[in-house]
């Protein structure tokens, strides 16, 4: 069995004495390659500090975290540069967009990071764009584009450099409900078709179990229960 994510007993701990808070309390959880993944929870139990975990942008207090089956918490500061720049891609709920430059601007600096040739960003993101529908909107910046084309450039963006993991925190949480309909299409369809694992924060469960393989209950800093949707 391939595994993308496997977590044995991780913790996180922030602050001490008054301000000590345990974010994460011992979890742990195994995710196959391909899988999409819903972690559920209210504000405060742990969802966004396990996708930054696993985004490598913090490190766990104790226990382990293998991402494709290496282990990320002894990881040396050059490798999670790597790691966030091929092996994840991120979307965030209020999506972080440079505001001046273009939609193409956007995903081609993040190629420029990634050390995409100069010659293949400009095709590379213009085709990104164009297959979540902004063929027409891509040399507009964030603030001529509406919530939903904003998130489906952050999505292009995230895939620029190719990941394999795709993590995505509450990415319609700042959207209508039809738009989120659009957004949640194109994270399912790069799952199936492009077997991408995605691992979704949101509080939103109808949306959860329209799309997931299986959802992970948070509440408090652990797991609470596992809900089994549908076969990989």
């Amino acid at each position: 069995m391939n595994y993308s994510v496997k977590s044995k007993n991780m913790k996180k701990d922030y602050g001490k004495g008054h301000t000590h808070i345990e974010a994460l309390r011992g979890v742990s959880f195994n995710i196959k390659s391909g899988e999409f993944i819903s972690f559920v929870g209210p504000s405060g139990s742990g969802k966004s500090t396990l996708l930054n975990l696993i985004g490598g942008m913090d490190s766990p207090t104790s226990g382990s975290l293998f991402i494709e089956g290496k282990d990320i918490t002894t990881a040396s500061k050059k490798e999670l540069v790597l790691h966030r720049r091929h092996t994840v891609g991120m979307i965030f709920q209020s999506f972080n967009l440079i505001p001046d430059l273009t939609a193409l601007g956007n995903v081609t600096l993040a190629m420029a990071f990634g050390g995409v040739p100069r010659k293949k960003r400009n095709s590379h993101a213009q085709n990104l764009l164009e297959k979540v529908g902004l063929k027409e909107r891509i040399f507009h910046t964030p603030g001529e584009l509406s919530g939903g084309e904003a998130q489906r450039v952050a999505i292009a963006r995230a895939m620029s450099n190719n990941p394999r993991i795709l993590l995505a925190d509450e990415p319609t949480g700042n959207l209508d409900s039809k738009t989120s309909e659009k957004i949640i299409d194109i994270l399912k369809n790069l799952n199936k078709q492009k077997k991408i694992t995605v691992i979704m924060v949101t509080h939103d469960m109808p949306i959860a179990e329209k799309v997931s393989h299986r959802i992970i209950h948070l509440l408090d800093g652990k797991i609470e229960k596992e809900q089994e949707l549908r076969n990989l």
